[in-house]
């Protein structure tokens, strides 16, 4: 799975969505309904500018988190201690993207080797 797929797929299941405004650019719409983020290059498939980045950014990727229910939370910690594999002892030290790909599994949106 590229990282632009998983951002995308990660913010989605946050809320975040995609709008065509009045001038015809698409903007991100965040969860509580903001239209101020401009897609680069206004199109609806490229997500970047202006967006959490829950691969790099470990604040995003925990607001991410947030929005599991406790019982996905704790699916999420073994999908965690799987992505770590031999460095499951060091769960507290998991990147943002290993976490993403754990939100991922969880959310069943991983896709293997794409």
């Amino acid at each position: 799975m590229n990282p632009e797929k998983q951002r995308r797929t990660i913010l989605e299941a946050c809320g975040w969505t995609a709008k065509e405004d009045k001038d015809g650019l698409w903007r991100a719409v965040d969860p509580s309904g903001n239209m101020s983020y401009t897609l680069w290059v206004s199109e609806m498939n490229v997500w970047s500018a202006g967006m959490p980045d829950v691969l790099e950014d470990l604040n995003a990727m925990h607001e991410a988190e947030k929005t599991l229910t406790d019982k996905a939370h704790e699916e999420f910690r073994l999908n965690l201690y799987e992505v770590l594999g031999d460095d499951s002892r060091l769960i507290v030290s998991s990147t943002a993207a290993q976490r993403a790909e754990a939100f991922l599994l969880t959310i069943g949106k991983w896709e293997e080797g794409k």
